[in-house]
């Protein structure tokens, strides 16, 4: 089984720009590519007495998917092999969790540059896996020219 470098997934610009550094790190190293995208607990008292489990699963996954598409749209068109996973829970602890589970060799993680002071007021994932991961974890910081276009 090869190594793997996991790459949270959100969506975002920051999470592409992960990506695509993670594609030249696996290929240097022979490592799979991972993307992990991880969805929110959404059922609550309220949610249960007007949706089912399987509505709230179908959301979650539509979530998901819509997060995935830029990125596996990317990796299909350049025939680059990858595999996705859906967690439930809280971004930090479910990220650093799926590493942990295989053993992952790195986490390549974008990140919104946020600072120091806003991240900690508004939360940072980058900065909570950081912190909590058991392995290299690269932060890709994010481009400025293209974040204030």
């Amino acid at each position: 089984m090869k190594n793997s470098i996991i790459v949270p997934i959100d969506g975002s610009l920051h999470s592409f720009n992960a990506m695509t550094e993670a594609i030249d790190l696996s290929n240097r190293l022979e490592m799979n590519l991972v993307l992990v995208n991880v969805q929110h607990r959404i059922e609550t008292l309220h949610t249960k007495m007007f949706f089912s489990s399987s509505d709230v699963k179908e959301y979650q996954n539509q979530l998901a998917a819509e997060a995935f598409k830029e990125v596996t749209d990317y990796l299909d068109k350049q025939q680059i092999s990858y595999e996705k996973v859906v967690r439930i829970g809280y971004p930090i602890h479910e990220i650093c969790k799926e590493a942990e589970e295989r053993s992952a060799k790195y986490i390549i993680i974008g990140s919104r540059g946020r600072g120091p002071l806003r991240g900690q007021m508004f939360g940072s994932v980058s900065l909570g896996v950081l912190h909590e991961a058991n392995c290299p974890v690269l932060v890709v910081k994010a481009d400025k020219d293209k974040t204030d276009a």
